[in-house]
């Protein structure tokens, strides 16, 4: 006759870090559904000048389709302005397309209308397009403000993905 013992604390803690993982697996994944790109660059912390140009690598598309894109931004404290102005140049094959985006980052009391503790985030639509099996898309932004040297913006981001069949187009 074979004798079982119950688990021991060590195997229960297995088995409960198991669950937890397993149970916040789907919940990451979803928060990224059809984001087929996503990167980030630093900006110089002495200040974003108008000359500097971030340069997001080749995206090869893997599957034909609509895509979105949109740009991220994040800013401190020492952002002085209450509005963004960027550029974004895209290239899709040897295609190139543009757009000025102006939003209004802060109300009119000067309160941050986004949330945050040392860092507010902010993401625009830029476009979106159909892409091909075979395309290659390349992104660039540079800021449009009237002073050569922006502070407080410390990273500026580039996200694409597949859009939706029931979305909204921007």
């Amino acid at each position: 006759m074979e004798v079982k013992f119950p688990p021991s604390n060590k195997q229960m803690k297995i088995r409960w870090s198991e669950f937890i993982v397993l149970a916040i697996l789907p919940l990451l994944s979803s928060c990224l559904d059809g984001v087929k790109f996503s990167q980030y660059l630093p900006v110089n912390t002495k200040g974003w000048y108008r000359t500097d140009t971030l340069i997001y690598d080749k995206y090869p598309v893997l599957k034909s389709g609509k895509y979105y894109m949109e740009v991220g931004l994040r800013i401190d404290n020492n952002y002085p302005f209450s509005n963004i102005s960027l550029v974004v140049d895209w290239t899709v094959n040897d295609a190139h397309s543009s757009d000025t985006i102006t939003r209004t980052l802060h109300t009119s009391d000067s309160n941050l209308e986004n949330g945050g503790i040392s860092l507010y985030q902010f993401v625009f639509p830029i476009s979106s397009t159909d892409l091909s099996v075979g395309d290659t898309l390349s992104c660039r932004v540079v800021h449009n403000m009237s002073y050569f040297t922006i502070p407080g913006v410390s990273d500026v981001g580039i996200q694409i993905g597949e859009k939706p069949t029931n979305s909204i187009s921007y």
